[in-house]
């Protein structure tokens, strides 16, 4: 996600955004301002990621990742 975010507009200069139409000016800054929200966005899913694990785990971290006969990788027991 964040390794490579979505651009929707080029990346311009003051002095060659000045030189566009205003409604291309308009355009732009629209299309940054959601790009930018997109990431922020993003990065808070990133962010919520470790705690979520922990929560998942009941605080506990887990040393493998394999799946065990009685439970899921997480340790957790299978329903029936």
């Amino acid at each position: 996600m964040i390794e490579r975010p979505y651009r929707n507009y080029p990346d311009l200069s003051e002095e060659k955004l000045a030189e566009r139409s205003a409604s291309y000016r308009q355009l732009h800054a629209l299309r940054k301002f959601i790009d930018d929200k997109m990431m922020y966005y993003e990065q808070a899913l990133i962010d919520q990621c470790p705690s979520l694990v922990l929560l998942r785990n009941n605080g506990v971290e887990r040393a493998s990742g394999k799946a065990t006969p009685r439970g899921d990788p997480l340790g957790n027991p299978l329903s029936k």
